[in-house]
């Protein structure tokens, strides 16, 4: 009885190990960028621009969000814990393009630096891309 337990035990354990270990084979096809203004800016006007591509999907069925973090403890880059409200961009806003340039100011995020990723999703997967780190200074 205790040999067909462990055995059993193994079993679904082996199974769940298995089962847990799906990797992502969706490869969405887009373009993202984060580049900084000109350095000869007063730093009052200084902006970071917002550059993709995403007409390569169907936005009708795929939702693009990007999500930007204002971080206040910048020293700590993405390990920051002083953090203000997430500011997100999806593809259903109204004013969402598929191929954009978008400014945002310091001024705007009340914040020297932030961390930002994308995440882009269908009924059938999902991608998400590592936090990424910019900082004004």
């Amino acid at each position: 009885m205790k040999k067909i337990f462990f055995i059993l035990l193994f079993l679904i354990g082996l199974y769940s190990g298995f089962s847990q270990s799906k990797t992502n084979k969706c490869k969405f096809n887009f373009s993202f960028e984060v580049l900084n203004s000109k350095e000869n800016m007063s730093p009052k006007d200084e902006y970071v621009s917002l550059n993709w591509d995403f007409s390569k999907l169907n936005l009708k069925k795929d939702l693009v969000e990007i999500e930007i973090v204002p971080i206040l403890d910048c020293f700590n880059g993405l390990d920051a814990t002083d953090l203000r409200d997430v500011v997100t961009i999806k593809s259903t806003d109204k004013d969402f393009k598929s191929t954009e340039e978008r400014k945002i100011r310091h001024l705007e995020l009340m914040s020297k630096c932030f961390k930002y990723r994308l995440i882009v999703r269908n009924n059938n997967c999902s991608e998400t891309s590592e936090w990424k780190y910019f900082s004004f200074f």
